[in-house]
């Protein structure tokens, strides 16, 4: 099962915890996992590359890799090994694209260059999928969407707060979710995920 070493007995504990919650299907120790990590792969990525907001970029590019993969980690032995050997993917490709901006294309060597398959959408592509999709909703819909999923509030607190039905709330709520699923498309999977993130920012 997942491992994790180099950390006092009682985070390993809590944390292994979580991450067994996690994958078992508990996406909200999702989140105490991704606060818990966050910091420590934040700063493995600045160290190398000296890029604050692209390194905020790698991290959720791990997290979202994770996510997107919480099957196949059922069989990973060492949990925060696999977390950082994702930075440190996520680094090296900082730095070829680096190499690629400022060099010749035609002088590169091929191991330069990368894979020529397209890669999956990262984290910034899928959260700028979403912000449009909200750009679509009407201002009442955007508006119930976001005071349920980015800022917390119960149907019930919804309801009081508009002066509306909780019916009419819900009604509100799925509408928005089919819009913004269907513009994430066979992503639409990871909608919790961004929706996590939003949350942690928006307040």
């Amino acid at each position: 099962m997942v491992l994790i070493i180099g950390i006092g007995t009682m985070e390993v504990n809590t944390v292994q915890q979580d991450i067994t919650s996690w994958l078992s299907g508990d996406d909200v120790a999702y989140r105490r996992i991704f606060d818990y990590f966050y910091p420590k792969l934040f700063q493995t990525c600045y160290q190398s590359t000296k890029a604050r907001e692209d390194s905020e970029e790698m991290v959720m590019n791990v997290f979202l890799n994770i996510w997107q993969r919480r099957g196949e980690l059922l069989r990973v032995d060492d949990f925060e090994k696999y977390l950082f050997r994702s930075a440190k993917n996520q680094i090296s490709d900082f730095h070829r694209k680096n190499i690629l901006q400022t060099l010749d294309i035609e002088t590169l060597a091929v191991e330069h260059l990368g894979s020529t398959d397209h890669p999956e959408l990262n984290f910034k592509d899928l959260e700028q999928i979403y912000r449009q999709a909200l750009d679509k909703l009407s201002t009442s819909k955007r508006e119930i969407f976001l005071l349920s999923r980015e800022q917390g509030l119960t149907q019930k607190q919804i309801a009081e707060k508009k002066n509306i039905s909780t019916s009419t709330v819900n009604n509100q709520i799925t509408a928005a979710l089919k819009i913004i699923r269907d513009d994430l498309g066979e992503y639409s999977e990871v909608l919790p995920f961004i929706l996590m993130v939003a949350s942690s920012t928006v307040l």
